[in-house]
């Protein structure tokens, strides 16, 4: 999934994400060592809540569509290169036996502070990769029963100019990134989603100090204390009616599967952050995910008109398509296809092609075409719903590239039988 935005700056930022697997020597697959999939889902999760796809924000109340961030800007990938520069036998994954390190079970320490203080000052300068070209990201097993023993934490960026960084955690070369509970790693779980919103400068969405507080972000509603399950809208404290809490951000406590979308103000803390972050602003240029020798083709601004229209009917779709890799790319065709969920499965699962458009022109290093459009005919037989646009540079595959997987842009669209009474826009 291609990330694209159109504030503060016209930029695509892409992340490469190293995962610490810290276990005991257990199979892969098997307790804390995650399995390579488990991985890639959470990765492909949490790409779909920094770009505002995933489907869960089709839930999201009207009197809070306006605040929805929806594309972020921000894409994450599992890294392909280690620090040395050889291709990892996994993307993006660093197996770590403790035992072998010589450590203690993490699950044996017991308190807050002395979990804390044994990943920030044995774990993570031992083993952290370059901060300023990847995402270092330690998951573990915990002392399950204190439950004061959170499911994940991360450092807050040093050097981003922006308001409100707490001053407890200092960040730096040897602790820069996320830990997270093993268990909470996974592609139903959001814990993710919500620590690297702090590693990117955003607050809860609850003052952490004291009740009623302020998050820096003007479009979130001031509110009590953090929530928890899910509660129901509205949901009113510290006389913030008519519409309440924000409880469904990412940035509060809610369950996961009510926690969907940011905000425009938390978005623009983000892209701060990646402006001016000491261990942020280099990542973007960071050789991790992308070989210096081969090109990288992404979709980025895509967009459709109409969105809601009629079986049969045309709807005009309008794209970038950019090559963010280190050697040019010759010309190649975007397909087209047409998905009921957000998992694309070319011709399985009644996903199908409906177009391709030639780009007909060589594109060099970080080069990008001009916003291009092709007209789509929605297939006719396609029951009422909702439905996901796939826009897939270099559709044919006849280009060589250094990553493989992000080639996609996504729009959704709503789509209706003639019989249904909906008039085309």
């Amino acid at each position: 999934n291609n990330l694209a935005t159109s504030r503060l700056q016209q930029t695509n930022y892409v992340i490469p994400v190293i995962v610490h697997v810290i276990h005991s020597g257990d199979a892969v697959g098997n307790d804390e060592n995650l399995s390579y999939a488990r991985i890639v889902a959470q990765i492909e999760l949490l790409n779909k809540d920094f770009n505002g796809t995933h489907p869960n924000i089709n839930n999201l109340h009207q009197e809070f569509q306006n605040d929805n961030a929806g594309d972020i800007g921000i894409q994450f990938c599992l890294a392909k290169y280690d620090t040395n520069g050889n291709i990892l036998p996994e993307k993006g994954i660093d197996r770590i036996n403790w035992q072998t390190k010589g450590w203690n079970n993490p699950a044996l320490h017991l308190t807050n502070d002395d979990f804390y203080n044994f990943i920030e000052y044995i774990v993570k300068p031992q083993t952290i990769w370059n901060p300023k070209d990847y995402l270092n990201i330690w998951i573990s097993t915990k002392n399950i029963f204190n439950i004061n023993i959170p499911e994940g934490f991360a450092e807050f960026p040093i050097g981003s100019n922006l308001s409100g960084i707490p001053s407890n955690g200092v960040e730096s070369s040897f602790t820069s990134g996320i830990w997270l509970y093993y268990e909470a790693f996974s592609n139903t779980r959001r814990a993710l989603t919500h620590e690297v919103g702090h590693y990117l400068g955003v607050r809860h969405i609850f003052n952490d100090d004291f009740e009623c507080g302020d998050d820096y972000c003007s479009d979130t509603p001031i509110q009590k204390e953090k929530n928890s399950g899910c509660p129901s809208f509205p949901h009113i404290t510290c006389n913030n009616s008519p519409n309440g809490d924000m409880f469904m951000n990412h940035m509060d406590y809610t369950n996961d599967g009510c926690r969907y979308f940011f905000t425009k103000k938390q978005m623009e803390r983000m892209l701060t952050t990646m402006q001016n972050g000491i261990y942020r602003k280099t990542l973007n240029n960071s050789p991790a995910c992308n070989s210096p020798s081969q090109p990288d083709l992404t979709i980025i601004n895509q967009s459709a008109s109409p969105t809601n229209l009629n079986a049969g009917n045309t709807t005009t779709l309008s794209f970038v398509e950019k090559n963010s890799g280190g050697a040019s790319a010759s010309p190649n065709y975007v397909s087209f296809h047409i998905s009921s969920n957000d998992v694309l499965t070319p011709g399985s699962n009644g996903d199908r092609f409906i177009g391709e458009y030639y780009v007909n022109q060589t594109l060099a290093a970080n080069a990008q075409t001009s916003s291009l459009s092709k007209q789509i005919t929605i297939p006719a037989d396609l029951a009422t719903g909702t439905y996901y646009l796939f826009f897939s540079a270099d559709g044919a595959e006849t280009v060589t590239e250094s990553i493989e997987n992000t080639n996609f842009g996504i729009k959704v669209i709503n789509e209706h039988k003639n019989d249904d009474g909906l008039l085309t826009q």
